[in-house]
């Protein structure tokens, strides 16, 4: 052989991977550690294009992304040119972790290994380089990072339940209302309870109140999506994120361990009795007699467990009976609507209350909400409260949306000095220029809706008491047509659930006596001239004062 003849070329191809999002940038490193490897060892990266990387896919409890998919497809097109070519990564194990020993299993390194021998293409490494030489080799050295892999996992699960046991919270994507405490760098203090985010904690207390008020989870998820607040993660709300902020007990500064509920190290942003009377709503709800499906829309006013049984203390749930007809087809006694107490329902030897008759139930509840629900001065200071309320939160998720904002230019501009210092190659720099001007165009709208809203908030202050007026005519017409034709029952519901925390069936003196139980919020603005129980009691007709 000529000594003037040239070396053969040996490609490489680079890949990098990380289990989680790259927050510490280690894919860089990565993949420099790749491009000195290859350096010493002469094998050439043919174009830029040539490097990979994979963010947030585990190789213990699946495969990697895409990116290795795509590396091995141009490993192998190299090889059948250049009659071999070289995969390197950082560790043997970014390739693989998995077991490869039944369906749905992770691959085994060696399984890799193989696979790749066949096309030409060998599996190179910057740390444990030596393992990778031979089949018995790989086999142990994806055995011993399987392993380590397993023990990593059962490990951090004892760990989260100990974290569990002593009230901290256990990572992942932080709640809505919370935040992770960060050092100067950005790193989480594992050890710290969550700080809560006040523009979000003020949404969060929101929808419990709005919940035990009577609001249905599909209406305040279309009210928060109308007003522009987004979740945690900057999406539209959906009935099932608003279930699962009503579920979760982190909010009243508790946490989960089993079937338990501990105290946890977090600031509680709602009380616990609101999330209890939040969670008995759920619950009666789930209790209901329509498990099957959706109840139909029918004029009582008392539904999900609101109206109680003064015998035992179960739900009284709506009933209608159904027309009955005579042998010859003719419709003969009239449709009924009652409440029945579902403890009888369920066993009828458990509870001795029998139904009451809806109409004289709803005029009672009403007459209670007329005499104590609708006064102009105190709901005047309400609406300017709230209003105040909603302006401060407004103001506070404003100055979170420019923080953001300035965060996602500054995130672009980082990977634009990468790129202009030759870190990143012109493909991965238009994927990630791509990606991070997204965040930037969504933040920077984020914030121009959140200005608008505070911009419109302030606008309404100057109107509001001429529309609290309307509002109130509005109420008292709601109430006189439910009264009239059981209409408005929506309406009338959420007022008897924003002052009245149940109502209570009693037999007293041979009647029947509905005692309204003012909520805590109601008490205190209602005053003590108010405060006696207001008794309703039946006479021959029905239910009268």
């Amino acid at each position: 052989m000529s000594s003037t003849e040239s070396t053969p070329c040996v490609p490489a191809v680079h890949y990098g991977a990380k289990s989680t999002q790259d927050r510490h940038r280690s894919i860089p490193t990565q993949l420099e550690d790749c491009r000195e490897k290859s350096a010493d060892e002469g094998w050439t990266l043919l174009s830029p294009d040539d490097e990979f990387f994979d963010e947030g896919f585990s190789a213990y409890s699946g495969n990697r992304g895409d990116d290795l998919v795509r590396a091995k497809a141009r490993a192998i097109e190299l090889a059948r040119e250049h009659g071999r070519c070289m995969l390197v990564a950082q560790a043997a194990d970014r390739f693989a972790r998995g077991s490869g020993d039944r369906p749905g299993a992770a691959d085994a390194l060696v399984e890799v290994w193989h696979q790749l021998r066949r096309q030409g293409v060998e599996l190179r490494s910057v740390e444990d380089d030596f393992d990778l030489r031979d089949s018995a080799s790989v086999a142990n050295l994806g055995q011993r990072a399987h392993m380590d892999s397993r023990r990593k996992s059962s490990s951090v699960k004892k760990g989260m339940k100990r974290r569990r046991a002593e009230g901290k919270h256990n990572g992942g994507p932080r709640k809505f209302g919370y935040d992770y405490v960060r050092d100067a760098s950005g790193r989480t203090h594992p050890d710290e309870p969550l700080r809560v985010v006040p523009a979000e904690a003020a949404v969060v207390e929101r929808i419990y109140r709005d919940y035990v008020a009577g609001q249905s989870q599909q209406a305040i998820q279309r009210a928060l999506n109308r007003e522009g607040v987004r979740t945690a993660r900057g999406k539209t709300w959906h009935q099932g994120t608003i279930a699962k902020v009503l579920a979760d007990p982190f909010y009243a500064g508790l946490m989960r361990d089993g079937d338990a509920l501990v105290a946890g190290r977090q600031p509680a942003i709602i009380e616990r009795e609101l999330w209890d009377r939040a969670a008995r709503i759920r619950e009666d709800g789930r209790k209901s007699l329509h498990r099957g499906g959706r109840p139909p829309v029918r004029p009582y006013v008392f539904m999900n467990g609101h109206l109680r049984c003064g015998r035992c203390g179960g739900a009284m749930v709506p009933r209608t009976s159904a027309q009955r007809r005579g042998p010859d087809g003719t419709p003969w006694g009239g449709r009924y609507q009652v409440y029945q107490c579902h403890t009888r329902v369920r066993d009828v030897t458990a509870c001795e209350q029998g139904p009451l008759p809806r109409e004289a139930i709803d005029e009672a509840a009403l007459l209670a909400l007329e005499a104590r629900g609708v006064s102009v001065d105190q709901t005047r200071a309400e609406v300017a409260d709230a209003l105040a309320l909603e302006l401060r939160t407004v103001d506070a998720r404003l100055a979170d949306a420019e923080r953001e904002e300035r965060r996602a230019a500054d995130r672009l501009a980082r990977i634009d000095r990468d790129y202009a210092d030759g870190a990143l190659s012109p493909a991965n720099y238009e994927r990630l220029h791509a990606m991070l001007s997204g965040e930037l165009d969504g933040a920077t709208a984020a914030r121009d809706q959140v200005a608008a809203r505070a911009e419109e908030l302030r606008a309404t202050a100057t109107t509001a008491d001429d529309a609290l007026m309307t509002d109130l005519v509005a109420l008292r017409d709601a109430i006189a047509a439910h009264l009239r034709d059981g209409a408005n029952v929506a309406e009338v519901r959420f007022m008897l659930r924003r002052l009245f925390t149940r109502f209570t069936v009693c037999e007293v003196d041979g009647g029947v006596a509905i005692i309204p139980e003012l909520s805590p919020a109601a008490v205190d603005e209602l005053g003590a001239g108010n405060r006696a129980p207001l008794r309703l009691i039946s006479n021959a007709n029905g239910l009268a004062t």
